[in-house]
């Protein structure tokens, strides 16, 4: 809300992005519109789903420039977006596999907290968005799921002397710069970037692999981060109205609007396709074997594989 109060052309087009988001989840909490999909057939869209939506699209930077619009169409009543998202055929994603996050949080995390622990650091965040993203749930689907706790070492700071890079991205909603400088406190020859125009896997971003590469050329040295305070997330040019939807929600028959094609196309040297071209062109792909990269994989014998994108 701030990024876009800053910008004139968001602030004039939107005006209270924050405000409207607030006053139309109540308005779904208080009375779920239906939404048609397919078949002829309408569902209930929850509160929840729309405050999921909004947070999801805080993953990407890609996806933060179209957040405002997002916004104003729930906000007006449209919520043509969610269609793909309700329909059968969009049941699963490509990008998460549920069994193996609850099987990753419920063995490393939840067992090291507790739901008078997160509550009390929710007290940081605003009231207003507090109940729409409090987590406590999780401790619900642990108490079904039933894994064994990690060994308590899974929950300790590393401590090493080995030169680290620790990068973060001001918009990152669920590892933010916070995170990386708590990290580093432990890491004594670290050193730590926040790329303000980049959120969640800020190391993928243009500068993130510019910064990456120079590290990596050199760990001893002071990596040259210019890049990564030069720039902020625009939102001069919202021209996509289902962006969102089709970055997010993706079904075979539906593709990124060509202007979000060319960005995606940019060439990587990193073996990682952006999020959102995974999203729209991933394919499905048998586990793989488990490596010493992975601890949860030494310590579970679940993987998670990163699919490569489909040509676009």
């Amino acid at each position: 809300a701030a990024a876009c109060s800053v910008q004139a052309p968001c602030n004039e087009n939107y005006g209270d992005i924050e405000s409207k988001a607030l006053s139309a989840l109540d308005r779904i909490e208080a009375n779920p519109p239906e939404v048609p999909v397919d078949g002829g057939i309408t569902t209930t869209l929850s509160a929840e789903l729309v405050a999921a939506v909004f947070q999801s699209a805080m993953y990407s930077a890609l996806s933060i420039a179209y957040l405002p619009q997002i916004i104003q169409e729930i906000y007006d009543e449209d919520y043509s977006l969610f269609v793909p998202a309700l329909s059968t055929e969009s049941s699963t994603s490509a990008l998460l596999d549920r069994a193996t996050y609850f099987s990753t949080v419920c063995a490393e995390d939840a067992p090291f907290s507790s739901p008078a622990a997160m509550n009390a650091r929710l007290e940081a965040m605003p009231e207003a968005w507090r109940r729409w993203f409090a987590p406590t749930s999780i401790f619900d689907v642990c108490n079904v799921w039933q894994v064994p706790a990690a060994p308590a070492v899974e929950h300790q700071p590393v401590d090493s002397a080995i030169p680290t890079l620790v990068m973060s991205g001001a918009f990152d909603p669920i590892t933010p710069p916070s995170y990386g400088a708590l990290a580093a406190q432990t890491l004594v020859r670290s050193q730590s970037v926040v790329l303000t125009e980049e959120a969640h896997g800020s190391s993928t971003s243009p500068c993130g692999e510019r910064i990456l590469r120079d590290f990596l050329n050199d760990p001893s040295a002071a990596v040259d981060s210019t890049c990564a305070v030069e720039a902020s997330i625009s939102f001069d040019a919202l021209k996509a109205p289902r962006a969102l939807a089709t970055l997010t929600f993706v079904t075979p028959d539906r593709r990124p609007p060509p202007d979000v094609v060319a960005r995606l196309r940019r060439p990587s040297t990193f073996p990682f396709a952006p999020l959102a071209t995974l999203a729209a062109h991933s394919a499905p792909v048998a586990p793989p074997a488990c490596n010493n990269r992975s601890r949860s994989c030494k310590s579970r014998r679940i993987c998670i594989s990163k699919v490569p994108a489909k040509p676009l």
